[in-house]
């Protein structure tokens, strides 16, 4: 079983749309464009909240406004305070995903109040390189594999068989014929308390059986609300 990312994300609903207009050029010397982008939040108040947007990039790389990997991408708030963001993988386990008509990019919010607000996407920069910090925006918890090693967020559960990180995957090999005594699996070193957040849990992962064996267990368990046994 391969695991190429894994994040937890708080629930709330907030409405995205982008400025119908135009991106318009912004007089800071770095950057050459921004794009308004409106957010109607229609519930209370909240603090320390992820929100997915969509940006169609493939059109603004078209059009030779931005880098080909979106690597230039900087959000910040209507003030010019940078938010930490990360563009969403694809469903095939490739990279993040970028030039395509419907980007998916989460932002973290410290604050986000009841009503409206305006951020703004700037791009435009040949030079720059990505800031996109997954951790920063899925505070609870979240992993791309990239480092090569595992260990640092994970503790080894069950030893049959092995588990590594390899190329932003969590590659975890099972000995034999599946059962619980026998399964390589991993348990998060973080305790997650969401503080009474509602939150989930997004992981995409792929099967790989030898001979007449593959089952659909992922051998992940997360410390979730004092029950260090919460599988996924």
């Amino acid at each position: 079983m391969n695991t190429k990312y894994l994040i937890i994300i708080s629930l709330f609903a907030v409405l995205i749309s982008l400025n119908n207009v135009s991106a318009q050029v912004w007089s800071e010397k770095d950057f050459g464009y921004r794009l308004p982008i409106n957010i109607t939040n229609n519930t209370e108040n909240t603090t320390n909240i992820e929100v997915k947007i969509s940006v169609d990039t493939q059109t603004l790389i078209s059009q030779g406004k931005m880098k080909s990997d979106c690597s230039d991408i900087r959000i910040t708030d209507k003030s010019g305070n940078p938010l930490e963001f990360i563009i969403e993988p694809s469903e095939v386990f490739l990279d993040h995903i970028c030039n395509t008509n419907e980007t998916y990019i989460w932002v973290k919010f410290p604050f986000l109040k009841q009503g409206n607000t305006t951020i703004y996407m700037y791009y435009g920069n040949e030079v720059a390189t990505s800031v996109e910090n997954g951790s920063a925006v899925f505070d609870l918890f979240y992993d791309d594999f990239e480092n090569g090693d595992y260990t640092d967020k994970w503790n080894l559960w069950n030893d049959s068989g092995y588990v590594r990180e390899e190329n932003g995957y969590l590659i975890m090999h099972s000995s034999g014929q599946w059962s619980p005594g026998n399964r390589a699996s991993v348990k998060s070193k973080r305790y997650i308390n969401p503080d009474n957040r509602s939150f989930i849990v997004e992981y995409k992962y792929k099967y790989k059986g030898d001979g007449n064996y593959a089952y659909p267990e992922s051998g992940i368990q997360f410390y979730v609300d004092g029950d260090s046994n919460k599988d996924i």
